[in-house]
């Protein structure tokens, strides 16, 4: 089950609330899905002005707000969840995955163990190997200008 978050303005005014800058009004009434975290900032915001307008402002963005009624009872009215069952569009028989086949069907040879004493047989990477060059390096045509240009 996947959870989706709704903010519900209940309010017969319409309400903004701004996020990342940018204003957003909602009507009277309306619902709109957001992901968890916008859905709480405009039900906290819609929460407070709601407060502070019924001159409650003491209530208002408590650090604990499961243990302030007055908060929590309009923030539960603003956010709403819904428990949506998780879609399943794959057609795989029995939909499990074993864990000892290997993904995208590549066959995977081990490594041939490394002679550490033979200089040769080590791969030429990491420090004290040369520098891995991307493009190609171009020249500028700069002349130093003479002393009797200057």
């Amino acid at each position: 089950m996947t959870t989706k978050y709704i903010f519900h303005n209940f309010t017969t005014k319409p309400f903004t609330g701004y996020w990342n800058g940018k204003a957003y009004t909602f009507k009277p009434g309306v619902k709109k899905y957001y992901v968890k975290g916008i859905a709480e900032h405009f039900a906290k915001h819609l929460t407070n002005q709601i407060l502070t307008e019924s001159g409650k402002e003491t209530f208002t963005s408590p650090k604990k707000p499961q243990e302030v009624p007055v908060f929590m009872e309009i923030f539960n009215k603003a956010l709403l969840t819904e428990e949506v069952p998780d879609e399943d569009n794959l057609d795989i028989p029995g939909g499990e995955i074993e864990s000892d086949v290997p993904s995208m069907n590549i066959k995977v040879s081990p490594r041939q163990a490394v002679d550490p004493y033979d200089s040769h047989a080590q791969p030429s990477t990491g420090p004290g190997s040369a520098p891995q060059v991307i493009g190609e390096a171009v020249e500028d045509e700069y002349e130093m200008p003479k002393e009797n240009d200057i």
